[in-house]
């Protein structure tokens, strides 16, 4: 797997060169080789074949029109990631000029004529995937590098050569002898697609030029020179060409008409025309009342047929995409995150198989109605979300325990629990924050890195000309976009951090962990929070360093970020690993049919916290109220700036929340 370091280098040694242009001669073609009929048969000729054209446009518009999201892997199995840089990129708009039902169906154009497809990955400069594009294949070059890696020379007509290394190009490949470049399936059935251009050559001549109304006008004497023109100009004129074919002959001066049939080599041409269809729709493997040859099809197996063209026809294609994106473009993040083709619209029966499926699995309990209803395109329809049973299929001694409450049944399995069970709990999380601090601080160090870097080019733009209200506009811009970029860059450090609190607060109300989609929400909307808290901040401080600066602002600019790089980082992994934690915390309790929640603080808290030990409020309560919070011992009051609902109550408060029994 390629280092981020090593991308980042070939990004800036690509962004030197220019990337792959809309001006490139896109389908430059070679020659090609001519087929046993003698036609030249090339991958733009084979597509003036009907039989070839239908079978790649079926084959291209069926895989592009399948949803292609990036899902994560979690407790409950998998979710959408539709935060992940890459998912617009595959699922919405390949690159500024395509989108991706467009990028799809012109690599598997690539694929089914010429046997590749390649890719140039175009690559932030944090190194996230923003786009793809397509390179025409009959330009690029697969070399062996002294090294012995893989490099992609690609050398569009009338431009020179770019070399670029594997990494940054998808390249998806066909049936192949090497592994390295897949075989064209044209060149491999150039024999059969030339005899079928043969065909509709020779039938288009043959009626082009037909000038028989199907016999033979015999003369009882010797024609001169300029009656024999004479004749066959008139009889061309009236019966040659296909609108004219069949009319009825005039016939003078003796002339006899003789009827004649078609050579049986002309008579054969319709018969090899449609066994070209067939043998084309073999090549492809695709069935043929697809591409309009209805010879062989009945109502009872078009569907089986259609059903068998995904599983066997288009599954491998699929699987061939799927992992080189994950290969290439989810790099270092895979298996966690994966791409993969969404297929069950297209396996679908009939409606009468369908029912029957549907009813079976509402009845055993393993869909609800619900999700019987999103399958079908149906909107939800509130309380329909539950699984239903056959009573006589549940455990033996069950019913009874299904009377109690939830509340109830918490409660009496919580007090089951071990007498240290508080202890252990607190101790867990605080070992959880441990082992995550680096991460979180490695999201505030990029953070900070990003925002030094953007500003201060902004502020050497702008305010080294004394332009300050231009910078404070550009300065509330950044801010903006700054938000999702902090949520593409910390998603994956919340999100596992959070399954792990998940986890670990299930123990506490005796539950096994089950990561749901309402706290996956709760998570992502967590993490927009810390996004505008972040930004709204940093702008804030900002704006008031060259507000009142002295000089143009700079140099105070760079104060503040020498600080923030110093002591930031560790801030933000302090009070988001304690908040997050506790935060993730009530809403399992609370979903398990907890009332009251506990603060329990730790050995080395200070004199507010060490007053709250102990404290008991209800699930929507707060611990202490906003304004000023001056407990025993105290020497001073603390300000609240908001009502505590659970810790931390200030910077490097190391409290947490319990289920209170």
């Amino acid at each position: 797997m390629p280092s981020l370091l090593r991308r980042l280098r070939d990004i800036a040694t690509v962004a030197k060169r220019g990337l792959p242009g809309p001006d490139d001669d896109y389908w430059y073609m070679p020659r090609g080789n001519p087929s046993a009929s003698g036609i030249r048969v090339t991958a733009v000729r084979a597509m003036q074949c009907s039989a070839v054209y239908a079978c790649v446009r079926v084959l291209a518009e069926s895989v592009a029109s399948l949803p292609f999201p990036i899902f994560e892997r979690n407790q409950n199995g998998r979710a959408r990631a539709e935060r992940h840089p890459a998912y617009r990129v595959l699922h919405d708009e390949a690159n500024k000029e395509m989108s991706a039902f467009q990028w799809r169906e012109t690599a598997i154009g690539h694929l089914a004529l010429r046997g590749n497809h390649y890719s140039f990955i175009d690559f932030s400069n944090g190194g996230n995937v923003r786009g793809l594009i397509p390179l025409s294949p009959d330009c690029v070059q697969v070399i062996r590098a002294e090294s012995g890696d893989l490099v992609y020379r690609y050398r569009p007509l009338g431009a020179d050569p770019q070399d670029y290394p594997a990494n940054m190009i998808l390249h998806i490949r066909g049936l192949s002898d090497n592994g390295l470049v897949g075989l064209s399936p044209i060149s491999l059935a150039m024999d059969s697609i030339g005899l079928s251009l043969a065909a509709e050559g020779y039938g288009a001549r043959f009626f082009a030029n037909d000038a028989s109304p199907g016999g033979i006008l015999r003369h009882p004497g010797t024609l001169t020179d300029e009656a024999f023109k004479h004749l066959r100009d008139g009889w061309e004129r009236q019966h040659g060409g296909f609108g004219n074919s069949r009319k009825p002959a005039i016939l003078e001066e003796g002339m006899e008409w003789q009827a004649m049939s078609i050579k049986p080599e002309e008579a054969q041409f319709l018969e090899t025309r449609k066994f070209q269809v067939s043998d084309i729709a073999r090549i492809f493997r695709v069935p043929p009342h697809m591409i309009g040859d209805l010879e062989r099809a009945t109502f009872s197996n078009i569907e089986h047929q259609s059903i068998e063209f995904v599983t066997h026809t288009l599954r491998p294609w699929l699987v061939r995409i799927e992992q080189e994106i994950n290969r290439k473009l989810l790099a270092g993040e895979h298996p966690r995150y994966f791409a993969e083709f969404v297929v069950d619209g297209l396996l679908r029966g009939d409606v009468a198989s369908r029912n029957t499926a549907y009813a079976s699995a509402i009845q055993y309990g393993w869909m609800s109605r619900n999700e019987v209803r999103k399958r079908e395109n149906l909107p939800h329809v509130d309380g329909l979300d539950d699984y239903l049973e056959p009573e006589n299929m549940r455990p033996a001694g069950t019913y009874e325990r299904d009377e109690v409450g939830l509340a109830e049944r918490a409660a009496a399995e919580r007090r089951a629990l071990p007498q240290d069970w508080e202890t252990r709990s607190v101790d867990d999380r605080r070992r959880l924050r441990a082992s995550h601090r680096r991460a979180f601080e490695e999201v505030g160090r990029r953070i900070v890195k990003r925002e030094r870097a953007d500003v201060m080019r902004a502020a050497n733009k702008h305010l080294a000309k004394g332009e300050q209200d231009a910078f404070l506009d550009w300065l509330s811009d950044f801010y903006q976009r700054h938000r999702e970029w902090i949520q593409g860059v910390a998603a994956a450090t919340f999100a596992t951090y959070g399954e792990q609190v998940h986890v670990f607060a299930s123990k506490d109300v005796a539950r096994e962990p089950e990561w749901t989609d309402e706290l996956e929400d709760f998570v992502r909307s967590y993490l927009e929070a810390f996004a505008a808290r972040h930004s709204q901040s940093s702008e804030g401080q900002l704006r008031q360093q060259v507000t009142e600066a002295e000089d143009d602002g700079r140099k105070a600019l760079e104060q503040r970020f020498d600080e923030w790089e110093e002591r930031r980082p560790a801030k933000i992994a302090d009070r988001e690993t304690n908040q997050l934690s506790n935060a993730v915390s009530k809403v399992v309790y609370a979903a398990a049919g907890v009332v009251a929640l506990k603060w329990r603080a730790t050995g080395k808290s200070c004199p507010y916290c060490n007053a709250l030990d102990g404290r008991s409020v209800g699930m929507d309560a707060a611990f202490v109220g906003a304004g000023e919070f001056k407990p025993d011992g105290a020497s001073e009051p603390m300000l609240v700036r908001r009502d505590a609902g659970h810790p931390p109550l200030h910077e490097g408060c190391d409290c947490y929340i319990v289920p209170e029994l």
